[in-house]
Parts: C-alpha cells; structure tokens; sequence
C-alpha cells in the first residue's frame, strides 16, 4: 500500500515542509486502513518516525505540527495494541473530550496512553455518560491502575448520590423515577458505594416499594417498575458490606446471638489436677475487660525462660453443650462497639461465661479454679524455643493486670514483686523471641517489647505453635480464614481467643483431639472434617460484620441501638 512505502521512506529521509500535507493525509489514512495494513511496519519504524517528528517540530510550526503528531501517536497506539476495541474507544475518548493541546502534551511527555486516558477520564463531569463497551473497555485497560480503584469509586458515589437526589424529589413513581432507576442500576454493576450512600439506596427502595403499593392498581408501568426495584436490591446485596447495611438498616442484624441464648448449661465436674505453680499466674490486657482468654506465668532458671500460657478451655466445654456450640458458632464472633470511651459487648458466649465461668479472672464463682490448656515453653537466653509440652489442667489465676497498671510498673524499674518480675521477664522474652524469629512476620513485629506488644506475645506464640502442629484446622492468611496452611509467613491458625472467636476454639479442639488430651463426640468431628469449607465460608461472613463494625461505627450505633 502506499502508505506503507511512505512510512518506510519518511523514517529514513529529511522531513521537509513542502509535503507536509502529503504526508500528514497518509498518517490519517492509516486510521481508517484494516489492522492487517499495520503488519508491514515494524514498531522500530514507528519509534523512528516519532523522533524524526520532534526532530523537525521547529521547522513545522502552529497547528500543522500539532494535528501530525496527534494522528502519528494514535497509529502508533492502534500498531501496539492491534484491539481494535480498545483503539476505538481511546479514539471516541480523545475526539468527546481531550483537547488537541493536552492530547499532544501527554503524547510527547508522557508517551503512554494510560496517562492520556487518566488526563481525559478527570475532565470527564460523568463518566457513565460513556457507554457500557466504552466503561468495559476502560476497566480492562487499567484495572490494574490503583487511581484507578479511587477513581471509579467516587464517579460512582457522585453519580448515585446525583440520581437519588432526583429520586428523593419525586413523591411518585414516573418516566424520570424509572429512567433514574435504571441508571442507579448501572451504577451499581462497579460495587464501590460507601455505606451511608448503600443506606440511601435502601431507604429509596423502601419508599419506592411503599409508593408502588398505593399506585399498584393506577400505575400502567406497576409490574416493570417492581421488577427493575427487585433487579436493584439484588445487585445491591451481591456486595457483602451492602448486605450487612441492608440488614442493619432492616432491622435484621443480629449481634447478640450469645447474649440471648437461654437453654440449659451443663457445667463440668473437673477432675483435672492444678497445675504446680513456679511463678505468680497472671492476666495482662489492653483494658480493664472481664472476658480474659488466657493467663501467663514466667519464671527463669539458669539461661532459661519457663514460660507458660494457659489458655481457657472453652471447647471441652463446648463439647458437652452442643447447643451452646452452635449458638456460638452462628455468631462466629465478639462484637465490640465503641461508645465513648468504653465497648459495648455483645459476646459470642452468654456473660454468665464468658464474663465469669470461663474467663481468666481472679473472683469468680467457679472457685475450682479454670480448666485450661497449658502451654509449657522452654527457651532459651536466645529466645529459641528448646521443647513445648502441651496437657490438660487447673488453673488459679493471682492477678489480673492491666496496660496502664503494667507500664506504670516498667517505668519505676524497680522489681518489688513476682509480679513486677513477671512482667520484666516478658518485656525481655518478647524482645528475644521477636529478633529470633524474623522470618514469622507477627512474631518478628514484637521485638521492640513495648507494652502492647507484651499483651500480644503470649497469644501469637501459641498461634504459630498450633499452626506447626496442626495436620488440619482453620488458617488466617491476608485477613481471611481459610483452610489451606501456607508457607507465607503471614499465615497461621488461630488458638489464643476461644472466648470471643469460634475459630480459635475449632483449632483447640482439633489440636486436644490430635494430642488425645479431648475426645469430642465422634459425629461432630466428622461433620467438621467433611464441612470445613462450609463452616469457614460462616465464619468469615461473621468476620465481616466484625470489620464492618470497626469501619462503621457511629453508623451502627445510630441504627442498631435505635432497634
């Protein structure tokens, strides 16, 4: 073709102004030719002709200059990609929008079309005024683009708030509702809405669905319009935070599963031994809490740090209160709402356990002392762990401490008490265990010692302990559970807060079965072992509603305490 034999001959000649009208009809004429047309000319051909064009851009001035290089930029884009979508579409992009100036400027600095999609993207007031193809196509060409992700998720915001803001205007449902509607819909295929806007949507339905009531008999459009209402909540409710506002908007979320339950408890007659005490058994937690998962206590002999966890045996317990277990199981979790400066609990076990019976502290009415799963620790000056000896025993807790309690005494350096030992000898082991073992992220990030992480060390040590014995369980990797082990150093099973997750008591329970310290009824273990992708799929369901609450606090403050 003759365009091909001009770009082959432009590349290696001097580019004059006599034919530059010649020239400039060519590079246009490629725009419109077949992609096979392209086959022919190499990308170094291309790549040529470009610098040859800023070589000469003195000798061709104005808007010549400017309108050649656009054209050039754009073939060379449509030989690069050869998807003539995408072509298309970055064209229809640059011709709606894009000045010729701008276009040019991303071009010869920037010399990459996502930027130049970016620049146009900005300018654009709405772009879902782009069609479905056009949106589809943007999506595949920078879903990877992290500005991208923010981008998309504030056209959707602006664009669903501009529709319901019409909507809200609108005392019935007419031609502009239903146009509106299906908009909102279309919108709602990119899932990036903030729950206060999701709050809007659903507080919209249901006006809509109480106004389509009153007008069923007189709306001509009754029987369409209540299927486009229905086609909006079901895509709205794919989106698991958009479900979790619906329900709580609803009425319908549940977080007091365990405070709730009241069937019969079967309390154990323990037959286990105490445990011979070295040191003072103690609690140390972030807050003055009454649902206390685990006790410490620390003592060190010659080189070695004997180090103890004892961490409440909530699944023998379980294990004799099925129903209890799949109340606890059903909620997943604790949830804690910030009110002020304390946390309204709604906890995963009745308070009568997990508040008393069952937590780690001091007074309590079960003067038996608790049933617990000891972890037994020797390790050494260089914070290696030399042996772990796990059983079954009775514990009785001296002290509970607290954050504010305990940094008060690290600060005095002054070790009066076992206690004040106690919790200097922590200080030390957790420095040592977290420079010992970089290559496990949550271990490694206690090195420092300060008092926060002294609160978590004694929790994931036994985390990575039981992720190294277990033959099977539920595993937390990249903030969810599931039931693949990895050798990511992010992964590991859970054990340290059987009060307040069921996961943790699972893993417990797997691991009391698999030291045969426990034997559960048989059934359930199998149920467990042939459900657990089911029973993790539950599980993360509840974790988000946990996260969620976290996010959105004030928001289910307003809603949930109203119910």
């Amino acid at each position: 073709m003759k365009e091909i034999s001009f770009i082959k001959n432009f590349v290696s000649e001097i580019f004059f102004v006599s034919n530059f009208e010649e020239i400039n009809n060519y590079v246009k004429s490629l725009l419109d030719s077949p992609l096979e047309t392209l086959d022919n000319i190499t990308i170094e051909e291309l790549e040529k002709a470009k610098r040859a064009l800023i070589h000469n851009s003195k000798i061709i001035g104005g808007s010549r200059n400017r309108d050649f290089s656009a054209n050039l930029e754009l073939v060379f884009f449509r030989f690069k990609e050869k998807d003539s979508l995408t072509y298309k579409t970055i064209l229809d992009l640059v011709n709606r929008k894009c000045q010729e100036e701008e276009l040019i400027w991303a071009f010869k600095v920037v010399g990459d079309y996502k930027a130049i999609l970016k620049k146009i993207l900005f300018q654009k007031d709405n772009i879902f005024e782009y069609s479905d193809e056009t949106i589809n196509t943007i999506e595949t060409t920078l879903e990877n683009e992290p500005w991208y992700k923010r981008f998309i998720k504030e056209k959707s915001i602006e664009e669903a708030t501009r529709i319901l803001d019409n909507i809200e205007k609108e005392d019935t449902i007419n031609e502009n509702t239903i146009c509106e509607l299906k908009s909102l819909l279309r919108v709602l295929d990119y899932d990036n809405l903030r729950p206060s806007v999701t709050i809007r949507i659903i507080e919209m339905l249901n006006k809509c669905n109480y106004i389509l009531t009153q007008e069923k008999d007189t709306n001509k459009d009754y029987y369409n319009i209540t299927i486009l209402l229905n086609e909006i909540k079901n895509k709205l409710l794919t989106d698991t935070t958009n479900k979790i506002t619906y329900k709580l908007v609803n009425g319908n979320l549940n977080l007091s599963l365990g405070e709730d339950f009241n069937k019969p408890i079967n309390y154990l007659n323990s037959e286990l031994a105490f445990v011979k005490k070295k040191a003072p058994i103690m609690t140390l937690d972030d807050v003055v809490s009454p649902d206390l998962d685990s006790a410490f206590s620390i003592v060190k002999q010659d080189d070695l740090f004997l180090f103890d966890v004892y961490v409440t045996d909530v699944p023998s317990f379980l294990g004799v209160n099925r129903e209890l277990s799949i109340n606890a199981f059903r909620q997943g979790s604790s949830f804690y709402l910030r009110d002020n400066k304390t946390n309204i609990n709604y906890d995963m076990l009745p308070k009568s356990l997990s508040h008393d019976y069952l937590s780690m502290t001091k007074k309590t009415t079960n003067r038996k002392g608790k049933n617990a799963i000891c972890f037994h620790y020797i390790i050494d000056k260089d914070g290696s762990i030399c042996s772990l000896n796990i059983e079954r025993k009775r514990v009785a807790v001296s002290f509970n401490l607290f954050k504010v309690e305990a940094e008060k005494i690290l600060k005095t350096k002054q070790q009066l008490t076992l206690v004040d030992k106690s919790l200097f000898l922590l200080r030390d082991l957790c420095k040592k265990v977290g420079n010992k073992n970089k290559e496990k992220e949550y271990l490694a990030s206690l090195r420092r010692g300060t008092i926060n992480d002294m609160i978590a060390f004694p929790s994931i040590l036994i985390n990575y302990s039981i992720t190294d014995k277990l033959e099977f369980g539920i595993y937390r990797n990249k903030g969810i559970f599931t039931t693949l082990s990895s050798e990511d150093s992010n992964s590991y099973a859970r054990g340290g807060a059987p009060l307040r997750r069921y996961a943790d008591d699972i893993n417990l329970a797997i691991l009391l079965e698999q030291e045969n310290l426990q034997s559960f009824a048989k059934d359930d273990f199998r149920y467990l072992e042939n459900n657990l992708e089911e029973i993790v799929e539950h599980l993360n369901e509840q974790d988000k509603i946990e996260k969620y609450i976290g996010k959105n606090n004030e928001l289910v403050k307003r809603y949930y305490l109203k119910k």
